[in-house]
């Protein structure tokens, strides 16, 4: 049984992050959420992993990690 993330899975992880930094840096976090970053995060799908997209549990959890290392204080799943 493996437990480690998989290539694509820390792929994933890579590519939120990279959303993330490019429009949530660690500097604008006493600002909020602005609505332009919700928009991104709503484009890129991260609100919809599970319903939507049909994303597994375990790849949806390493995108929580990844907005829990920014300090996303939005709701995440509805």
């Amino acid at each position: 049984m493996r437990f480690l993330p998989t290539d694509d899975q820390l792929e994933l992880q890579r590519g939120v992050r990279a959303v993330l930094a490019d429009a949530f840096p660690l500097s604008a976090l006493p600002g909020g959420i602005t609505t332009q970053l919700w928009q991104t995060l709503t484009d890129t799908g991260v609100f919809s992993l599970r319903a939507d997209l049909g994303v597994v549990l375990a790849e949806a959890v390493l995108v929580y990690v990844v907005l829990g290392r920014v300090c996303f204080a939005g709701a995440l799943v509805g």
